[in-house]
C-alpha cells in the first residue's frame, strides 16, 4: 500500500507539473502578443482570443490533472484508514479466536493421546501374557503327545522295554502321566482327559484378539499424534502471525500519517493550479469578453507576472517562468511600474532559490 501511495503521488505530481509547463508555454505566447507598443497598435482580436483560449484550456488541464491526482491520493488514504480501522482489527480478532480454538483442540487431543498411549501399554502387556499362556499350553500338549506315543508302544512290548525306551528318550515323565498314557492306550480311552488342546485353542483365540486390539490402539495413537502435530504447527503459525500484528499496525499508522502529509502537499499543488486558472480566466475576461473594456499592456504584464510568481513551485518550471518574465521586462517601453519591479524581483528570488534544488519530479 505504501508503494502504491508513493507511485500515485509521484505520477500525479509529474503529470501535473508537465501540464503546468505546457500552460506556461501558452502563457509565453501572450507575452509575445503584447510586446512592443501594444497599447497603440491595431491588434488581431481573433488571434488574441485564440491565444487566450488556448492558455485557459492549458490551465484547465493542469487543474483537472491535479484534481484527479488528489482524488486518487484521497482514495488510497481512505483505503489505508479502512485497513487500519477495520481489516487489521478483524484479522487480530480472527487470529486470537483461532489460537484459542487451537489451544482447546490441542488440549483435547493431548488428553486423548495420553489415554491412547496408556491403552497401548496395557494391551501390550495383555498380549505378552496371552502369548506366554499359549507357549505354556503348547509345551503341555507336546508333553502329552509324547506320553501318548509311549503308551501306544507299550501295547506291543514288555514293561522292561518301556523302561529302556524311556532311558533312550531321556524323558523324566511322572509315573501318573505314564500310567495314564498306558491305560489310555490299552483301554482305548481319551488321549486328552484334561482338555489341554481345547485350552490351547482358547488361549490362541485370546492372543489373536489381544493382537487385533493392540493394532487398533496403535493405529488410533498414530492418528492422534498426527492431529497433535498438525494442531501444534497451526498454532505456531497463528502465534507467528500474532507477533507480526503490532508491526503491521505500526506500519499502517505510518502509512496513514504519510498519506495525510502527501495529500496536504499535493493539495497545495491543486490549489495553485486552481488559482492560476482563475487568474488566466480573469485575464481572458478582461481582455476578450467585453469589447468596451480595454486591458492595457501594463495590466497584461502585471497579471502575467503574478501568474509566473504563483507558478514558480518547482525547479522544473524555471525555464518557462524565466522566459515569460524576461519577455515582459525586456519588452517594456518607458519607466517600469514599481509593482511590476517588485513582482519581477520576487520571481528572481524564487528562481535563485529553487534553481539549486532537485525537482519534485526527480525526488519522487
Amino acid at each position: 500500500m505504501s508503494t502504491r501511495l508513493d507511485e500515485a503521488v509521484s505520477n500525479s505530481t509529474r503529470e501535473t507539473i508537465d501540464e503546468l509547463e505546457n500552460a506556461m508555454n501558452k502563457t509565453y505566447n501572450i507575452t509575445v502578443f503584447i510586446r512592443d507598443d501594444y497599447d497603440h497598435c491595431d491588434t488581431d482580436d481573433f488571434q488574441k482570443s485564440d491565444i487566450l483560449h488556448q492558455t485557459v484550456v492549458a490551465f484547465e488541464a493542469v487543474e483537472e490533472r491535479a484534481e484527479e491526482g488528489l482524488k486518487n491520493i484521497g482514495s488510497l488514504q481512505a483505503r489505508v484508514m479502512e485497513i487500519q480501522d477495520t481489516e487489521i482489527s478483524n484479522v487480530k480478532s480472527d487470529i486470537k479466536l483461532m489460537i484459542e480454538q487451537n489451544n482447546n483442540q490441542l488440549s483435547s487431543v493431548r488428553s486423548q493421546l495420553s489415554s491412547s498411549e496408556e491403552a497401548v501399554r496395557v494391551m501390550g502387556q495383555t498380549l505378552a501374557t496371552q502369548t506366554e499362556a499359549v507357549i505354556s499350553l503348547q509345551s503341555k500338549v507336546s508333553d502329552q503327545e509324547d506320553v501318548a506315543l509311549v503308551s501306544d508302544i507299550t501295547v506291543s512290548i514288555q514293561a522292561w522295554q518301556v523302561k529302556l525306551l524311556l532311558i533312550i528318550l531321556r524323558r523324566d515323565y511322572k509315573f501318573s502321566i505314564l500310567t495314564l498314557g498306558i491305560g489310555n492306550a490299552i483301554n482305548e480311552g481319551p488321549l486328552d482327559p484334561f482338555g489341554t488342546h481345547q485350552d490351547l485353542e482358547s488361549a490362541r483365540a485370546s492372543r489373536d484378539k489381544a493382537q487385533q486390539k493392540l493394532s487398533s490402539a496403535v493405529e488410533r495413537k498414530y492418528e492422534l499424534e498426527q492431529q497433535r502435530n498438525e494442531l501444534e504447527q497451526k498454532l505456531a503459525r497463528g502465534r507467528a502471525h500474532e507477533m507480526k500484528l503490532p508491526q503491521l499496525q505500526s506500519d499502517a499508522t505510518t502509512i496513514e500519517s504519510r498519506s495525510i502529509m502527501l495529500q496536504r502537499q499535493f493539495g497545495l499543488l491543486k490549489d495553485t493550479s486552481s488559482m492560476l486558472l482563475l487568474k488566466v480566466k480573469h485575464i481572458r475576461g478582461e481582455a476578450d469578453v467585453a469589447e468596451k473594456t480595454v486591458l492595457l499592456k501594463k495590466e497584461f504584464g502585471l497579471a502575467l507576472l503574478h501568474i509566473c510568481n504563483d507558478a514558480m513551485i518547482d525547479p522544473h518550471l524555471v525555464d518557462e517562468v524565466h522566459k515569460v518574465r524576461t519577455e515582459i521586462i525586456t519588452g517594456w517601453d518607458g519607466k517600469m511600474l514599481d509593482e511590476i519591479e517588485e513582482v519581477a524581483a520576487e520571481i528572481d528570488g524564487k528562481i535563485s532559490l529553487l534553481g539549486n534544488l532537485p525537482s519534485i519530479k526527480e525526488r519522487l
